[in-house]
């Protein structure tokens, strides 16, 4: 029966329909030798027979080809889209990061050149899930990958390099995908490519770009792309898997799959990327791309939250460009990825009525005044274009808002191309061309979306209630929509801020019911930085209203006696956070294990000085008796500014209890001194903990002369330097009497006690 059907439906996307409802009446082997084309060869007709070298000569000509016309063309610029960046010209390396199997908390730096030698127990493992937010360059990754292959720059090893968007792919195998890349007259078919692919796994790289764009759960799918990402099929060749941090999760889930997977995260820019993005973007204009560098490594908020991210410095990079004197300045005072997205659109809206002067197009004070309404109908396509994962739209999809949709081409929210119609597509649509409709990226259409989502909350409530009732239950998968829609009006952020909070308080209510000292000890690093609370921080800072910061501080925040910034926080919960400190409770404990720029290590150190609850601080540090966290020893993670504000200010500080962990200063005499020196002169400091730390020689110079007895130095684990390094510090011991005026110190596993004076 098989057989017969087989040779008779040769339109490969009804085979997976065959194979669910195989599965389903629970013929799993048929199901799979159905979709295995290598394995069942008497399935295919003669005319299927291929010549496999002159198809892998014909296909790998075709499809360098479209990469190097389409796909390794990269558009940074969206006000001029005759503009486009040559891939070797533009392109930056972002910062890789392979998570330790030993350790999920820790991720440790990949070299590209080593993304194919990351090992699972001593094997090479050939299925790796790229994660990073939107807006990371996993797609521009993806890109590179195949402009190295196509240019011979790497991955020899593969005689076929294949990216596929997983948005483009449903209802089609690989080989279907890669037909659409070649040439009209190239003869082999999809079928022939499939056949290929699965026969000659270990010399196919398969790169599927977009998880989070599946059009399915992945357990309930049989389609043939993704039974190779569940590594069903195809299980001798290497994969690559791209997706938001949402979506990766359900490869997480799967134990089977957690075996299989390397797991990577794209981290974005690191400073010198940044640096790197902005010349080349500014090529022959040193000067500009040095008043931009300068400008972003003077504001930390730009700096850490944005620059990070290659669709946010890129679009800085144009306003830099477009901008000068006073809009120069106002950029400095960007706070969120939404203030940045209307930034843009601003920037856009004015660009187009400029560049255009005839007199029957509308002026920019005239497009100011239409632009709004118009971007909400695009936003209801957007909006729906998010819900069925898809960013390009057939034109006719616009027919009822052509108008808008014509305006949004011009002001460049939109992109109107043609492509040509598949051949296998012409019986049902004769026309040789079509005409398609994209957003320039996922996150514009998010944007657009929330705008009319934000609407309804007014125009049609009821609607609204249903659709951020839906929301709310998938909330990660829908987090830039949540955070874009926050920023719309306070009523907005109020309204979700209150429904998320409503949400999770029945979960979170008991567990701060108990002392903080259980809380910290009983529950685990990952509940303790919560991601729900983290969520709702974010998107509170989004909304960049105090009324929605006073909600979270008082009704959610109020209770938590204790606050953990650890190195898993995003630099955008951080200053979310900062944003409502205002509101918070009485917190008596604070951690800081987050590298921290300027601005964010001032207004931590101003809150630790206001603060008349405070008593017990841990700066940077492992595992500690009343912190058991599993944290990054790798810094002290405040900026300089923080340790003199601290010294300045010492005798406002209320903190009795200090930890001071994995402290690697040894190249910062400044800061090691302020630190000595905001220690010795804290008023009502009880005890100290020093562990594991890498102190400058001038750390125990400014001790010394602040101090009376120095007992404390012949105990410290020092590594870099000999004694004879500081033999001027006075040796004399006190005598160990009574605790009054004196300060328990605990160094390692010793116990000591410094004097005061």
């Amino acid at each position: 029966m098989l057989r017969d059907w087989r040779n008779t439906k040769r339109r490969v996307e009804e085979r997976p329909s065959l194979a669910h409802a195989l599965r389903e009446a629970q013929l799993e082997r048929l199901a799979d030798m159905l979709l295995m084309n290598s394995k069942v060869p008497d399935l295919q007709t003669t005319s299927d027979d291929l010549p496999q070298n002159d198809l892998l000569e014909s296909v790998v000509k075709d499809i360098k080809e479209y990469y190097k016309r389409n796909i390794c063309i990269i558009q940074a610029d969206p006000t001029n889209n005759d503009v486009m960046f040559e891939f070797n010209h533009i392109y930056t390396d972002p910062t890789l990061l392979e998570e330790d199997r030993n350790d999920i908390t820790k991720r440790n730096p990949l070299p590209y050149r080593n993304l194919l030698k990351t090992k699972i127990n001593g094997q090479l493992s050939n299925r790796l899930l790229v994660q990073g937010g939107g807006g990371a360059g996993k797609t521009t990754f993806c890109s590179k990958i195949v402009w190295d292959w196509a240019n011979d720059l790497g991955f020899q090893q593969f005689k076929l390099v294949a990216v596929i968007p997983v948005r483009k792919a449903k209802n089609k195998t690989v080989g279907d995908v890669i037909k659409s890349y070649l040439s009209d007259n190239n003869p082999f078919t999809a079928v022939q490519i499939d056949k290929y692919i699965l026969t000659n796994q270990e010399d196919v790289f398969l790169v599927f770009d977009g998880l989070d764009e599946l059009w399915e759960k992945l357990s309930d799918n049989s389609h043939q792309i993704v039974q190779i990402i569940l590594n069903r099929l195809f299980k001798f060749g290497t994969v690559l898997v791209t997706s938001r941090q949402w979506r990766a999760h359900e490869i997480h889930r799967i134990t089977e799959l957690k075996k299989a997977y390397a797991f990577i995260y794209l981290d974005g820019f690191s400073p010198d990327n940044v640096t790197e993005y902005i010349k080349k973007f500014f090529n022959q204009d040193a000067a500009s791309s040095q008043k931009l560098i300068d400008f972003i490594n003077s504001n930390d908020v730009i700096a850490d939250n944005m620059a990070p991210f290659p669709i946010y410095i890129a679009m800085l990079c144009i306003m830099w460009r477009e901008y000068d004197g006073e809009r120069r300045k106002a950029m400095s005072k960007l706070m969120t990825f939404s203030q940045l997205f209307d930034e843009m659109v601003d920037l856009l809206v004015d660009h187009c009525g400029s560049k255009d002067d005839s007199q029957t197009c509308p002026t920019v004070q005239e497009l100011r005044q239409m632009i709004p309404n118009h971007l909400k109908t695009i936003g209801e396509i957007a909006f729906q274009g998010i819900l069925d994962r898809r960013i390009e739209f057939p034109e006719d999809t616009f027919q009822s808002c052509r108008v808008s949709m014509e305006l949004g081409c011009k002001v460049g929210v939109l992109t109107r191309e043609k492509h040509a119609t598949p051949r296998r597509d012409r019986r049902k649509n004769p026309c040789l061309e079509i005409s398609m409709v994209h957003f320039p990226h996922q996150l514009f259409q998010e944007f657009l979306a929330a705008k009319f989502l934000a609407s309804l909350y007014s125009s049609d409530h009821d609607r609204y209630e249903r659709i951020m009732a839906d929301i709310l239950e998938k909330k990660e998968e829908f987090r830039y929509l949540l955070y874009f829609t926050s920023a719309q009006g306070s009523e907005h952020g109020l309204d979700i801020v209150t429904r998320l909070i409503a949400k999770h308080k029945a979960s979170w209510l008991p567990q701060i019911a108990q002392s903080e000292f259980n809380y910290v000890r009983d529950f685990s690093h990952d509940y303790l930085i919560d991601r729900e609370w983290r969520f709702i921080v974010d998107v509170a800072y989004e909304s960049q209203h105090q009324s929605v910061a006073k909600k979270v501080g008082n009704q959610f925040m109020r209770s938590r006696k204790t606050l953990n910034i650890t190195c898993h926080w995003s630099v955008h919960t951080v200053f979310g956070l900062l944003f409502i400190k205002d509101h918070l409770g009485e917190v008596d404990s604070l951690v800081l294990a987050k590298r921290c720029g300027h601005t964010a290590s001032q207004d931590l150190a101003e809150f630790i000085l206001s603060s008349a609850s405070l008593r017990t601080m841990r700066i940077g540090g492992s595992m500690s008796t009343f912190f058991p966290l599993s944290l990054l020893p790798d810094f002290i993670p405040m900026h300089a500014v923080f340790y003199s504000m601290l010294v300045d200010n010492v005798q406002q500080c209320q903190i009795q209890n200090l930890t001071i962990g994995f402290a690697r200063l040894y190249h910062q005499p400044l800061t090691s001194c302020k630190l000595a020196e905001f220690i010795c002169k804290m008023p009502r400091l009880e005890s100290l903990e020093l562990s594991e730390s890498e102190l400058h020689k001038d750390f125990f110079s400014k001790w010394a002369s602040i101090v009376s007895s120095a007992k404390v130095c012949h105990n410290m684990p020092i590594q870099r330097w000999s004694w004879s390094d500081i033999g001027h510090l006075d040796k004399t011991l006190k005598p160990i009497g009574t605790t009054a005026g004196y300060v328990f110190i605990k160094l390692r596993n010793h116990y000591s006690f410094m004097h005061r004076r």
